[in-house]
């Protein structure tokens, strides 16, 4: 989905009138109720607030104008946040926390800690497997070195098999979670958060999820302040900004805030080249996330055949942008440059860059539908049947060959 279509969704939300009351007041009869993006307290990843923020600097105003707008950031530096917004540093564990706070790498000026615990590699086993009590010891964790947690635990981790809450083969996910009593970890810190996004474009279930969640969360701790996640791409399809909307009219009564996501995927105009053309320099790519570093030789915009290699890698840093860079590979994400990435999923990483990387420059023009097949004819490339159980022809296993 391009970002026009991303922003779209953020402002449709904002232009249509959102539905419901206060929490307190929250009833069936209260969805037909107008309320204004002021009332709502707002949560956002950073790169999502910053482009909001530059296409509509008064939408921003009005959200930031409300009781308390979030923002979730991993590092520091960027485009400075308005004064009014919170920042928040992203964890993936309450290890992740302590170790940060031991080596002094949480954020300066950070007063709000994240942990977004989910069912990947970066987690410990042991925080997967029993969630509770591990949000128990990020909170204990946060409250004693001047922090305030915000909880922001995953669905799948009711996936964790042999857990204390894994899904039972007659209970979708959303009745697992709720079942274990996820949400009574709220009574640990001040937020929590409901990662509802999944289910959105299903009424019912969302409905069901967000209420009986909100339910328990406040049960345990009467003060927290409940948000459920919105996407604009729900499970990695694209919906409509209608849909956005009717999911947030749905379960407006029973939350004070939203956690916007996936608002800013990548686009044509995500990228920015820093290309250098010399004879007298390594030729290389390194890929960022909104730009990519790139050495060429002194001709390569003129010399057809330097032009071909240019194309191949433009391509694929191009790529990188989004695969490895806006979508990384889950057991390639770490926490820090101590902690030794897996390359389990190096083949998506790489692989999957190196064929696109060829896909693009042919679809743009920079290559010519000869060149294209000459570098499949190069590959020895061809479709080929993978029999069941050969694991000599399973990517998974061919990762080194990323």
């Amino acid at each position: 989905m391009s970002r026009p279509r991303a922003f779209a969704a953020m402002v449709g939300l904002a232009a249509l009138v959102l539905a419901g009351g206060l929490w307190s007041q929250a009833s069936a009869r209260s969805v037909g109720e107008r309320i204004n993006l002021s009332s709502l307290y707002w949560m956002f990843y950073k790169e999502d607030f910053n482009h909001i923020n530059a296409k509509d600097p008064a939408l921003i105003r009005q959200i930031v104008a409300g009781p308390a707008t979030y923002v979730l950031e991993q590092r520091l530096g960027g485009t400075r946040l308005p004064g009014k917004v919170i920042p928040a540093e992203i964890f993936f564990s309450s290890a992740g926390l302590q170790a940060a706070i031991d080596h002094h790498r949480v954020i300066p000026g950070v007063k709000f800690v994240t942990d977004d615990l989910e069912n990947l590699r970066i987690t410990p086993a042991p925080e997967r497997k029993n969630p509770v009590p591990a949000m128990k010891d990020f909170a204990h964790a946060a409250h004693a070195n001047g922090y305030q947690p915000i909880l922001v635990p995953g669905r799948d981790l009711m996936r964790v098999p042999q857990a204390v809450c894994s899904q039972q083969s007659d209970k979708t996910i959303s009745q697992a979670y709720l079942r274990c009593g996820v949400p009574r970890a709220a009574a640990y810190a001040p937020i929590y958060v409901i990662q509802a996004s999944a289910v959105e474009t299903d009424l019912s279930a969302l409905r069901q999820l967000v209420q009986q969640g909100a339910a328990q969360a406040r049960k345990a701790n009467p003060n927290v302040i409940v948000f459920a996640t919105l996407s604009v791409s729900p499970n990695g399809a694209d919906v409509p900004y209608t849909a956005v909307v009717k999911a947030a009219k749905e379960i407006r009564p029973y939350v004070q805030g939203f956690a916007m996501n996936n608002i800013r995927p990548s686009d044509s105009r995500m990228i920015n080249f820093l290309l250098a053309l010399s004879d007298h320099i390594a030729h290389f790519g390194l890929e960022h996330h909104e730009s990519s570093e790139d050495g060429v030789g002194e001709k390569a915009l003129s010399d057809p055949a330097q032009l071909i290699d240019l194309g191949d890698l433009l391509g694929h840093e191009y790529t990188h942008s989004w695969n490895g860079k806006y979508r990384r590979p889950a057991d390639l994400t770490t926490p820090d440059f101590e902690q030794p990435m897996h390359g389990d999923l190096l083949w998506v990483y790489e692989g999957l860059t190196e064929y696109l990387g060829k896909v693009l420059p042919a679809r743009s023009g920079l290559w010519t539908p000869e060149n294209f097949h000459e570098w499949i004819a190069a590959v020895g490339a061809k479709t080929a049947y993978i029999e069941p159980g050969s694991p000599w022809e399973n990517g998974y296993v061919e990762s080194f060959n990323g």
